[in-house]
């Protein structure tokens, strides 16, 4: 198949999964609407799905509508993570059994990312091992914090050790931020405290030293970058003024930063064009964050940006298949 789009940010929900939650009492549990579903993923906080999130079906139609060649399916919240630890070890694997299933049975349009039960360290070295070399996986899904611990605990560290020896890639992805309580209002968890959350989850990762100690480990912040974009300069001049922002690190914040891939999820020209002028057309990946936004607009911003063709197909195509190693 002649790729040309490749949409690194996706999602899709294991039927297995939302049958499981449908048994719940208490979040994350959802509740049936006709062919829709109402998330519960925790107190005060829920979204709706469609089919789009659990139909391949569904979501493939509407690929091929908007002229999107091949998706990467990640897990979006609930992660296996927000449960018990012996029911996410169960749970991580059911997900991942289920994205191998797609994979293997659309050849060509998805790949995937592992998803991990994180509060347990050995299953998830364990469980990235298997994703990756038996289910060839491509990069694995971080929520923002791992059920309020943050994700510069040292309990992970062998995970990022791990996935730098692998070379898979890590995407940071929102879940229930840990200012929720401040955020339970006006709908503003989904409107800014997500945005906050992998903004406070990257610079968790840079000031802590993960970067310095595995450099050669890719971090896919999503959203534009969440805000570091626009506080790139402000960290910079505050680290500065702080000793403990640069004990573990030998260069500015802004160094690390500029490390990062981020994706183009963001709705925003004017956001996206501070993204790429921090990181360069190298470092941004298309995305959709579908079925939460519309493949088409999305693909829009990408093509009204005043960039070169080649340009263009680097953050279409080819920066999302260096980073996959696809042949």
């Amino acid at each position: 198949m002649d790729i040309r789009v490749i949409d690194f940010q996706a999602h899709y929900m294991p039927k297995e999964y939302l049958e499981m939650l449908g048994k719940r009492k208490e979040p994350p549990y959802i509740e049936k609407m006709g062919d829709k579903y109402n998330f519960q993923y925790g107190i005060g906080s829920s979204y709706i799905i469609n089919k789009n999130f659990y139909n391949i079906n569904e979501n493939l139609a509407s690929m091929d509508h908007a002229g999107i060649d091949l998706q990467v399916l990640s897990m979006n919240i609930p992660g296996a993570e927000i449960l018990d630890v012996k029911s996410s070890i169960e749970i991580a694997r059911l997900i991942n059994d289920s994205y191998a299933e797609i994979v293997a049975s659309h050849p060509g349009r998805f790949l995937a990312f592992t998803t991990l039960p994180w509060r347990d360290t050995d299953a998830s070295l364990n469980e990235l091992e298997r994703a990756t070399k038996k289910l060839d996986f491509r990069g694995i899904t971080l929520f923002s914090n791992i059920m309020g611990l943050p994700v510069d605990d040292q309990r992970f560290w062998p995970i990022y050790e791990l996935a730098e020896a692998l070379e898979q890639p890590i995407l940071i992805h929102p879940t229930r931020p840990i200012i929720a309580d401040a955020v339970n209002d006006y709908g503003l968890e989904s409107m800014v405290g997500y945005i906050f959350d992998t903004t406070l989850a990257a610079l968790r990762l840079i000031l802590s030293g993960v970067l310095e100690r595995y450099p050669n480990l890719r971090f896919v912040l999503p959203h534009a970058g969440s805000t570091l974009p626009y506080l790139a300069g402000r960290i910079d001049f505050q680290s500065t003024l702080n000793q403990a922002s640069r004990k573990n690190i030998k260069e500015p914040p802004s160094f690390y930063i500029k490390k990062l891939y981020m994706d183009s999820v963001c709705l925003s020209s004017g956001a996206l064009k501070m993204a790429y002028d921090l990181v360069g057309p190298d470092q941004i990946l298309f995305a959709t964050d579908h079925p939460f936004v519309g493949m088409e607009e999305s693909l829009d911003l990408i093509k009204k940006m005043d960039i070169s063709e080649q340009n263009q197909r680097k953050i279409l195509l080819d920066n999302a298949r260096r980073l996959l190693k696809m042949s």
